[in-house]
């Protein structure tokens, strides 16, 4: 994967799959929080609005929400292209418990 890097910061939206409630939305916003470089704009269920000081922040974004089971990519985005994993069956909808997101729903 071939990533640009930038001298400014810039504002990403990024489309995450999996999110049905709030504990989804309070999980993702303190998985981003974490993430050094990353500003948290805004969070709903279904996307989150960044700042990034650069493509490899934004890379490290996606790939710690994908550690908490939040597949996520890029919408629209010049710096990085969009890209990620097919979405999977939250657990708010199957009824099941999900270790990934500490039993969210469960």
């Amino acid at each position: 994967m071939s990533i640009t890097t930038q001298s400014q910061p810039a504002q990403y939206t990024l489309a995450i799959d999996g999110m049905t409630c709030g504990h989804c939305v309070r999980t993702v916003s303190a998985t981003l929080g974490e993430v050094q470089g990353i500003a948290v704009r805004s969070v709903a269920i279904g996307s989150a609005e960044i700042d990034a000081s650069d493509g490899r922040t934004v890379a490290a974004a996606i790939a710690a929400l994908d550690e908490v089971g939040y597949p996520s990519r890029v919408r629209d985005s010049k710096t990085l292209p969009a890209q990620g994993p097919a979405a999977r069956k939250s657990c708010c909808v199957s009824g099941d418990r999900d270790n990934a997101r500490q039993g969210c729903c469960g």
